[in-house]
């Protein structure tokens, strides 16, 4: 499992340098828009979460965060 700061929207091709095994856990389960930058205002993505297929996402959302400009993003995972 990977997640983090990508500085990327979801769709860069830079993604495709990732493991094939690996999935977006937000394609999978998000709720709402999933947009992570700037923290007041968010519009763009690039904060998330990619997981392989030892874990299920359940449920990704992103919430405001304190001294910070990006939201945080909470992923619920079923270990299989």
């Amino acid at each position: 499992m990977w997640g983090g700061d990508f500085n990327a929207n979801p769709r860069d091709p830079i993604f495709r340098e990732l493991p094939a095994s690996l999935q977006d856990a937000f394609s999978t389960a998000g709720a709402g828009w999933g947009n992570t930058i700037t923290n007041e205002f968010p519009f763009l993505r690039i904060d998330q979460i990619w997981s392989n297929d030892a874990f299920q996402p359940l449920n990704v959302v992103s919430e405001p965060a304190f001294d910070t400009d990006h939201r945080v993003v909470i992923t619920d995972l079923m270990f299989e």
